[in-house]
């Protein structure tokens, strides 16, 4: 296959390790002012990810068919690469925490509501909240996507360790360094 314009797909690496990459028509609209198409780029983030660049994540579904329908979530697949572009603390820890879950297994993203990472032989929901206030809507998400899964919820922080009680479902609080520790 042919890359078309090697400037617009070495474009998208620092687009990637900046910011959360979803929805390529976005991407498009929003972020990048070339004029390529949702087929162009979505063949061009297919290349860096054979080049072992970035890594995509599929969101969980119990179907198939839906699955293969929704967007991607898309990851630098080196973390290092955000030492190299201004990234936001909380797009890194996202990134060291998806890339550390799929050494423990294949890593999925739950949608709406939103959880980072789904561990599914672990029966995991990851939502990482890398800050010193981890309130809001990334603990109400985490907690609805548990009681529609069954699955364990855990927060990834900066360094708070401990158990809360929310709504009913207890979430496990863990520092992203812990996290990395465990096999």
């Amino acid at each position: 296959m042919k890359v078309l314009d090697i400037e617009e797909m070495a474009f998208l690496v620092p687009e990637i390790a900046v910011d959360e990459l979803e929805k390529y028509e976005e991407m498009i609209q929003e972020k990048l002012n070339f004029d390529s198409d949702f087929r162009t780029v979505k063949k061009y983030v297919g290349y860096l990810e054979n080049s072992y660049l970035i890594q995509r994540s599929k969101p969980y579904t119990k179907s198939k068919h839906r699955s293969v329908r929704k967007n991607l979530k898309v990851y630098i697949e080196d973390h290092a690469y955000n030492r190299i572009y201004p990234t936001k603390e909380g797009l890194k820890a996202e990134t060291i925490a998806f890339n550390h879950a799929k050494r423990l297994e294949k890593p999925y993203y739950f949608r709406g509501p939103e959880v980072d990472i789904v561990l599914l032989e672990r029966a995991v929901l990851l939502e990482v909240k890398y800050s010193e206030d981890v309130r809001g809507k990334g603990l109400e998400s985490l907690v609805e996507a548990a009681e529609e899964t069954g699955f364990k919820p855990y927060l990834l922080t900066k360094d708070d360790y401990e158990t809360r009680t929310i709504e009913g479902v207890k979430v496990e609080l863990v520092p992203l360094y812990a996290f990395c520790l465990c096999v």
